[in-house]
C-alpha cells in the first residue's frame, strides 16, 4: 500500500493520491486515528471522470470509533486537506485520469472557517492544473442546513461544484437545491425499488432532476449488475473502487 496522506510519513507521492484507473487498487494511508482512500469516478461510457477521497475510521489500529462526528476526525480531515494542498502548490506532479477531484464533507465541516479557507485554496490549486474539486455534502446535519448557507456560497465563488448526497428521493421536493450541481444516490436506495420499470415514479423523478439541469452519480456499486442498473437510468457518473471490473 502507498502512503498518501500519511502525517509521520517521510515521503509524499501525489501520483499515488490520484492514481490513474488502469491501476488495480485503491490507494491508501493512515492518518492518525482515520484513514483516506481513494475511489474512482467514471463516466457512462466506464472512462475515468475524477477520483474521489474517502475517509474511513481505521479499525486496524484503533478497536471503537466516537460516536458522531469527533472533533479527532475534523482535525484529521484538515490536516489532510493542508497537506495535500502544500504538496501540490509544492510543485508535486498531479498525475490523475480525469478533470474531477471529489472529497465527502459534512456540514459541520462548513462550519469551521479553517477548512473552508483550506478548500478554497486547494480549489485554486486544482484549478491551475485544470482539475476542478467537487464537494459531497452529506444531507445529514440538516438541522447546521442554516448555518453552512455562507460557506456553500464562499466556495462556489472560488468555483467549487457541490454536491449533496444521501437524501431521499421523496424528500428532495423539501430541500433547497439551488446550491448544488450534481446528486448522489446509492445503489441501496435502487435496491429499495425491485424491477424498476420507466413509468414508476421513483424512475420519473430521476429523469425530472436530469431534465432539471442536476449531474446525477451512483456509489456504492459493488457489482457489473449495479453497474447496468445505473445505465438503465440517467445516471451520469458512477462511483465504483475498479472501474475495469464494473464496467464490463
Amino acid at each position: 500500500m502507498n502512503c498518501i496522506f500519511s502525517l509521520d510519513c517521510q515521503h509524499f507521492t501525489v501520483s499515488s493520491v490520484l492514481s490513474s484507473a488502469q491501476e488495480s487498487s485503491s490507494s491508501l494511508c493512515t492518518s492518525r486515528l482515520y484513514q483516506f482512500q481513494t475511489q474512482y469516478v467514471i463516466d457512462r461510457d466506464g472512462k475515468p471522470f475524477g477520483a474521489e477521497i474517502l475517509s474511513h475510521w481505521f479499525n486496524a489500529k484503533y478497536k471503537h470509533q466516537p460516536v458522531g462526528l469527533s472533533l479527532s476526525y475534523i482535525n484529521d480531515f484538515k490536516q489532510m486537506l493542508k497537506h495535500l494542498c502544500q504538496k501540490i502548490n509544492q510543485g508535486h506532479e498531479l498525475s490523475m485520469v480525469g478533470s474531477r477531484l471529489f472529497i465527502s464533507i459534512s456540514r459541520l465541516h462548513l462550519l469551521d472557517l479553517d477548512v473552508v479557507s483550506v478548500l478554497v485554496k486547494l480549489a485554486q490549486s486544482l484549478a491551475d492544473k485544470q482539475v476542478i474539486l467537487t464537494l459531497l455534502v452529506n444531507h445529514r446535519d440538516t438541522a447546521l442546513a442554516a448555518y453552512s448557507a455562507q460557506a456553500k456560497f464562499l466556495l462556489k465563488d472560488a468555483g467549487v461544484r457541490l454536491c449533496l448526497t444521501h437524501a431521499r428521493i421523496d424528500e428532495l421536493d423539501t430541500i433547497n437545491l439551488h446550491p448544488f450541481d450534481c446528486l448522489l444516490f446509492t445503489v441501496d436506495m435502487l435496491h429499495q425499488h425491485p424491477g424498476v420499470q420507466l413509468e414508476q415514479p421513483l424512475v420519473e423523478q430521476l429523469f425530472g432532476l436530469r431534465e432539471r439541469g442536476f449531474g446525477l452519480i451512483l456509489s456504492d456499486i459493488k457489482s457489473a449488475q449495479d453497474y447496468q442498473l445505473g445505465l438503465q437510468l440517467p445516471f451520469s457518473y458512477f462511483c465504483a473502487d475498479r472501474v475495469n471490473d464494473n464496467a464490463q
